[in-house]
């Protein structure tokens, strides 16, 4: 988790202040919830492929709408609700990328699966899963 200090006008901080006391929570919780529900904005409407590596690493092939994204990480996203980030995040232990094919979310998740190969790790259920070539 990183460390953010925002400069927030009065009213604001005030604002979310009285929100988190009416909802029975900090600040900090407020101003987070706030921050995921204008990011968390693009629903699923449809797993291609659904697989995790080990316990703790889940890749997905999802399609939002007439778009595609490759989604990888612990247990960030998707969230319980089927939304992800309407943006791309990559980050090295989770992250997602959107691409206007599927031809092109499949792509990134072979790079990224040939990556995890170098590394030693059997990717050949996700290749399946992904219906990507061995």
């Amino acid at each position: 988790m990183k460390r953010t200090v925002i400069r927030l006008p009065d009213w604001l901080h005030a604002a979310l202040t009285q929100k988190g006391r009416q909802e029975g929570a900090s600040l900090n919780q407020t101003m987070v919830a706030t921050l995921e529900a204008a990011i968390l904005t693009a629903h699923i409407d449809e797993y291609l492929a659904d697989i995790w590596l080990g316990a703790i690493t889940c890749y997905c092939l999802i399609r939002s709408g007439d778009r595609f994204a490759f989604v990888w990480g612990a247990d960030t996203f998707p969230t319980e609700e089927n939304l992800v980030p309407a943006v791309n995040v990559e980050l090295a232990d989770e992250g997602i990328m959107w691409f206007t094919t599927v031809e092109g979310a499949r792509g990134a998740a072979a790079e990224a699966f040939a990556a995890l190969e170098q590394q030693g790790e059997d990717v050949t259920d996700l290749r399946e899963a992904f219906g990507l070539p061995d």
